[in-house]
């Protein structure tokens, strides 16, 4: 019994030095068409105080992220950015910008709400 108790003990440790290393815990930021998943460090990476452009454009270049936008079609991420009501219909054409703007705003879901 102690055996199994010690083995479990080690397992959780190095779980936690797994998560920990990995950045931490998978977050989800969901929206109503779609879900952006993200660690917590890396949306604390985006949303702070002062200019995210630099540290959204990171994330942006995560495989992670780049394989859940790639997911998300044109209409649905303009859609679900115009019910925010912050940029016009041509705004709303420029995939790329839409991309940061989302990922900005799952950042600011997770550190805020997670």
């Amino acid at each position: 019994m102690f055996e199994l108790v010690f083995s479990l003990f080690w397992v959780s440790i190095i779980l936690i030095c797994i998560d920990h290393i990995r950045g931490g815990t998978i977050m989800i930021a969901q929206f109503n068409r779609f879900e952006l998943q993200m660690t917590k460090r890396q949306a604390q990476s985006a949303a702070h105080q002062g200019e995210c452009d630099r540290d959204v454009m990171q994330l942006l270049a995560l495989p992670e992220i780049k394989r859940q936008l790639k997911k998300i079609s044109n209409e649905d991420l303009s859609a679900e950015l115009r019910e925010y009501g912050a940029w016009d219909t041509e705004e709303l054409r420029n995939r790329t910008a839409n991309e940061g703007r989302i990922v900005w705003m799952a950042a600011w879901d997770i550190v805020e709400n997670r």
